[in-house]
């Protein structure tokens, strides 16, 4: 998966409110991932995992809140 893929999801999950929130309850990568899947993403949770490994912005990135 390129990142992009996981970015585009990122910005999607910015501009809804309630897909936020459900971000913020998520307790795994894979619940994440199933989010992302759900609304047409290609996501894993091994992909979050491993752009968040790669990212020193992820953790801006992710903040939803």
């Amino acid at each position: 998966m390129p990142h992009s893929e996981l970015l585009r999801f990122l910005a999607h999950v910015r501009a809804d409110p309630a897909l936020r929130q459900m971000m913020a309850d998520a307790l795994t990568a894979d619940e994440v991932s199933l989010l992302a899947q759900k609304r047409g993403f290609l996501v894993s949770g091994s992909d979050i995992l491993r752009f968040h490994g790669q990212s020193p912005r992820f953790q801006e990135t992710y903040q939803y809140t």
